[in-house]
């Protein structure tokens, strides 16, 4: 109930009552909460979190967000609106560039790679330039369908909160996260 109840006040922007019933919902878990309750566990944390970082608690979401990164033997996949949510909150203290490190080294590990040395990246940026005016060519925009996998679109979040934090610290590897 609580976790309905988060969800709930997190979608009208009550996001103090959305971290207030977050937090009794993980206070109510067992202490074996993660084998017996994964999916609400999980669902608890991140909204949790999320309701936190937009009422400012970095602490407490930060707190949240390693709980859930500590459980080493669930997939990454399941991750990655966690990491989204520490960047987010790691960007609102003013660490751009902590957040763009660990954004590229979460990105690194769903085999999307970012070179740290210029002459690579200059090359990369080359790379991707032909490859997406050849795509470009080939494609029939009409014909392209939306992205439907939930990992994919989550990514796609991650690595946008890198674009425009790479934009925003005038780093050079900018263009290759657009």
């Amino acid at each position: 109930l609580n976790c309905r109840a988060c969800v709930k006040a997190f979608s009208i922007s009550a996001f103090e009552s959305a971290a207030r019933y977050g937090s009794k919902g993980i206070d109510l878990l067992d202490t074996d909460k993660w084998f017996e309750n994964y999916d609400l566990c999980l669902k608890l944390f991140r909204n949790a979190a999320e309701a936190e970082c937009d009422i400012g608690n970095f602490d407490r979401v930060e707190c949240y967000c390693n709980e859930v990164i500590a459980q080493t033997d669930r997939p990454i996949e399941d991750k990655i609106p966690i990491y989204t949510t520490l960047i987010d909150s790691i960007i609102n203290r003013g660490e751009p560039v902590k957040a763009a490190e660990m954004a590229i080294d979460i990105l690194a590990q769903f085999k999307c790679k970012f070179p740290r040395n210029k002459v690579l990246v200059t090359m990369g940026i080359l790379v991707n330039i032909v490859k997406v005016k050849s795509s470009l060519n080939r494609l029939d925009n009409d014909k392209i369908a939306p992205m439907q996998a939930p990992e994919r679109q989550e990514l796609k979040a991650l690595q946008d909160r890198l674009t425009t934090n790479k934009y925003n610290g005038e780093d050079i590897r900018h263009p290759l996260a657009v």
